[in-house]
């Protein structure tokens, strides 16, 4: 003899508070996945392309600068 399952009755308030933990983890892992490719990003930016660059900008600080 096999034992029909029982139905789970959830009242409002476990649904709601069920719900809100999961939209909560769900903006967990969605933040720390962006905070991720943030850091990602600004250590890409952060790397040097080929060194130091004379350009215009540079040389016309060059010039005011002097005293």
């Amino acid at each position: 003899m096999t034992k029909a399952a029982k139905p789970v009755q959830l009242d409002r308030r476990k649904f709601v508070m069920g719900a809100t933990a999961g939209v909560g983890a769900a903006l967990t892992v969605a933040t720390i996945g962006q905070s991720d490719r943030q850091a990602r990003e600004r250590s890409d930016a952060t790397q040097p392309d080929s060194g130091y660059r004379l350009t215009d900008h540079v040389r016309n600080y060059y010039r005011t600068a002097t005293v």
